[in-house]
């Protein structure tokens, strides 16, 4: 479980890293990093399978690499023979769904909105493989209902499918989430709210956002289970995801996660707002980097060797630079362009 985890979430923070370098040298004028999520969101969509609904922000790229591609396609080899995976890919072109998506986050044709829009703010399906991702609204607690009507949907037309959707924790305090999560919890539907707390949502702290304990607890006031998991930790989080999809399947009703992770940047990159976090706060979650606490737990449990962890961040960094490299010559979409012609 850990070498499949690991590799994913590699991949996702050389994704997050070759972006942020374009941002800082000029190339892209804005960019929303997901570094110091990865755990979180590669061991959720870890959780689902084909025919899921994966509803997700501008953070989830983790979950979104997970459920797009099948990292033994772009990397052979990658795995020991006859290794048992946690999750089985869905299927179809790993790297051209890569490109497409970098073509997304460049703007340009090719993007799932055929460039209309720069950001993760478009749905991508692919019926024949079972990828349901439906993607951000701005107003993120604006998801919650979208996320829940995705789970009535599999519910009325009696399928054993659920929907997840991450949150941040400053966006459970908009009605969207107590509407949200209280016709999910009326109606048992198969639906999985996931909420990402880095405990400073864009520059205010939790301490003036809610007054109690954790978000978890929240959860007694719907009736359904509400649970807290360390956000660094992949393997406890896929748990706390495996229990609560079975739940759903099961016709349980819905689970309300609540992943206490690090702030590692900004809301946005070149914004102020991770200058108001102290100095010791960011510290304690720099040093807890879940890049770092998984690489250390696969050599000292000698699972894999320095040189392997070197070889897939270098044929990560080498995919992504590659890709990328090759979004940014495609064309940008001319006034006219047909969003519908890049749809699928």
């Amino acid at each position: 479980m850990l070498r499949e985890l690991h590799a994913y979430m590699r991949l996702t923070r050389e994704w997050d890293l070759r972006y942020e370098k374009m941002f800082k040298t000029g190339a892209l004028s804005k960019w929303y990093s997901s570094v110091g999520n990865e755990a979180t969101t590669v061991a959720c969509g870890s959780a689902i399978e084909k025919g899921d609904a994966l509803v997700s922000l501008h953070r989830d790229v983790g979950a979104i690499l997970r459920h797009y591609v099948n990292i033994e396609e772009l990397f052979p080899d990658i795995f020991p023979e006859k290794m048992s995976l946690v999750r089985q890919p869905l299927g179809g072109d790993s790297r051209d769904r890569l490109f497409r998506l970098a073509c997304q986050m460049l703007g340009r044709e090719h993007g799932f909105s055929g460039g209309h829009e720069r950001s993760y703010h478009y749905n991508h399906m692919e019926p024949d493989h079972g990828l349901i991702h439906l993607g951000m609204i701005s107003h993120l607690g604006s998801m919650i209902p979208v996320a829940a009507g995705a789970a009535l949907s599999f519910q009325q037309q009696g399928l054993d499918r659920v929907s997840i959707n991450f949150i941040g924790e400053g966006a459970t305090s908009t009605g969207d989430f107590h509407e949200g999560l209280n016709i999910a919890a009326v109606w048992k539907l198969p639906f999985i709210l996931v909420i990402e707390n880095n405990h400073w949502a864009f520059s205010t702290p939790t301490s003036q956002q809610y007054a109690c304990d954790n978000l978890a607890s929240r959860a007694l006031g719907y009736g359904i289970p509400g649970v807290e998991v360390d956000g660094n930790d992949p393997l406890a989080v896929l748990k706390v995801m495996q229990t609560a999809v079975k739940r759903a399947r099961a016709g349980e009703g819905p689970t309300l996660v609540e992943a206490h992770l690090g702030r590692h940047r900004g809301h946005s990159e070149g914004d102020d707002s991770l200058n108001q976090v102290p100095s010791d706060e960011l510290k304690g979650y720099l040093d807890n980097d879940p890049m770092d606490l998984i690489e250390t737990r696969l050599l000292s449990s000698g699972i894999v060797s320095r040189a392997w962890l070197q070889e897939i961040k270098e044929r990560s960094a080498s995919l992504i630079m590659e890709v990328v490299d090759e979004a940014v010559a495609m064309p940008e979409p001319t006034p006219n362009t047909d969003r519908n012609t890049y749809a699928n």
